[in-house]
């Protein structure tokens, strides 16, 4: 019997470890050769756990941000080369350039079922929101807008994403557009834990924010405000779990050393544990300025955890104001410092937030009942053994 190949195509392997395994594994069940391409994945650390979950795994090259007309048409020649020499019958391109890249070259190549997952629209979509007459951003709208008409389903994590591909006139049929919940969240991986208690025995108003150490994540507004509210209330925590990125709107390691100099919050840096550092604290706090659903919150919530994020497309999704958190304004420091003096002040709130968070997230979020949907959406049946 030919074995029917499903091919995910990223720009990082470890990506695809934290956001896309369960999906592979459940596709897998269903009788589904999979193979996994991603920049560097053969030399990664992650290699051996995929091969042992029997993914095979291929390298492609591709750079993250660069826009040279040289380095992306290497990438799509490295991409057709891959889909000429495996022949996967279904296709799925995650992150952007790999989702706008795999159904260009899919359809070249003759394959049928491309499908796109748009799970986030980058630093310049945030530019194409301030300027209009941004080459880059204009140029990738164009790219988005191809890439759509050619692909079998084009899955979105939020509906605001959605009315903005349509505003921009990147979709017209709505026929192969879709939507689930986010990325999902596991809940046997992530499980309610205990929250922090202070000295005495009560709930610690303790804060973590968990992202990449991005202009737009927020990460300005968060250290300002930690700045602000720590003059009144300088017994608070607050913590900060990420990495320094090759993105051009990234913290620079000379403001990260400033930052862990001045000693008003604790830098964890970067670590494969999550949960570990997710249980020292009781709120999750994310001031983003958009996201496709951002997981680290439906982590956060899936252990307990209460919410404070913004006001933005796929944030909003994630918190009911004043029931499971607070949603604040994009960029507004002084409405993330209100929301963290609120819950300094009643941190009897954090409990009863942190349950309905928990709530909240086996409702919408669970993994098991968003991949169910992306399965179905991209028409991939039971394979015969």
């Amino acid at each position: 019997m030919v074995n029917v190949k499903f091919l995910l195509v990223s720009n990082d392997a470890k990506s695809i470890l934290n956001f896309r395994f369960d999906l592979l594994k459940e596709i897998q069940c269903k009788g589904y050769e999979i193979h996994i391409c991603a920049p560097n994945i053969l030399a990664s650390k992650y290699y051996d756990f995929f091969s042992n979950n029997n993914f095979i795994c291929h390298d492609i090259y591709l750079d993250r941000t660069s826009m040279s007309f040289f380095s992306e048409l290497k990438t799509l020649v490295s991409l057709y080369k891959l889909f000429i020499r495996i022949k996967p019958d279904f296709v799925l391109g995650y992150t952007i350039k790999p989702a706008i890249y795999s159904p260009l070259v899919g359809m070249i190549c003759g394959i049928k079922n491309i499908n796109m997952l748009i799970s986030g629209l980058g630093y310049l979509f945030n530019d194409y929101s301030k300027s209009k007459t941004s080459v880059k951003s204009l140029l990738l709208l164009k790219l988005y807008a191809l890439a759509i008409r050619k692909s079998n389903a084009v899955i979105f994590q939020n509906s605001d994403d959605i009315k903005l591909f349509r505003e921009n006139n990147l979709i017209g049929s709505l026929n192969n557009i879709f939507l689930v919940n986010g990325s999902g969240v596991n809940l046997n991986k992530f499980f309610k834990s205990p929250l922090k208690l202070d000295s005495n025995k009560e709930i610690s108003p303790s804060f973590l924010m968990v992202a990449r150490l991005l202009k737009d994540k927020g990460i300005y507004e968060y250290i300002e405000a930690i700045r602000n509210i720590k003059k009144k209330y300088p017994l608070a925590q607050f913590g900060l779990l990420g990495s320094l990125d090759e993105n051009p709107l990234s913290l620079t390691e000379t403001e990260l050393e400033t930052l862990i100099s001045e000693n008003i919050l604790h830098y964890h840096g970067y670590t494969d544990n999550v949960t570990e550092i997710i249980s020292q604290y009781n709120v999750a706090v994310l001031p983003s300025y958009r996201e496709g659903v951002p997981r680290s919150l439906l982590e956060a919530m899936a252990m307990g955890r209460c919410v404070i994020t913004t006001d933005a497309p796929g944030c909003k999704e994630t918190v009911e104001d004043g029931i499971t958190g607070f949603k604040i304004k994009v960029g507004s420091v002084s409405e993330l410092e209100k929301a963290f003096e609120e819950l300094i002040l009643h941190p009897e709130q954090i409990q009863f937030m942190g349950d309905a968070s928990y709530e909240l997230v086996k409702e919408k979020f669970d993994v098991r009942l968003v991949n169910r949907n992306m399965i179905e959406y991209m028409g991939l049946k039971n394979q015969e053994r």
